[in-house]
């Protein structure tokens, strides 16, 4: 991942660590959490979120390692959001029809206040 910004100061964040770059060989039977963690990020964030030369400015094109750490930790609560999303909708879907309706009605009040 890009280390240093051209023309701008480092980031403080330093070189990737060498250990979650190197491939493992197949037999060790670990993976990467670095690389799963990349995988995610591009699928939630978009195939052309890593290497982005126009928008991240670092040497090799490749989104700054600080900026992948956050966007991990972003990614984990997205993902928690949605998992908490979907349980909601399984719950309603089992409640009767008035704890349905005010669960339904809570959460239009949450995603349009004032409305």
């Amino acid at each position: 991942m890009g280390d240093r910004q051209s023309g701008h100061p480092e980031d403080g964040a330093g070189p990737v660590p060498a250990h979650l770059v190197v491939p493992r060989r197949p037999e060790s039977g670990h993976r990467h959490v670095a690389a799963y963690a990349l995988t995610l990020c591009e699928w939630h964030y978009g195939a052309d979120w890593y290497w982005n030369p126009a928008r991240w400015r670092t040497d090799d094109g490749v989104v700054p390692w600080a900026v992948f750490l956050v966007a991990v930790d972003a990614l984990m609560g997205h993902l928690a959001l949605e998992r908490w999303q979907q349980s909601v909708a399984a719950l309603i879907g089992q409640a009767g029809g008035d704890v349905a309706q005010r669960e339904l009605e809570k959460m239009h009040d949450l995603a349009f206040p004032g409305d």
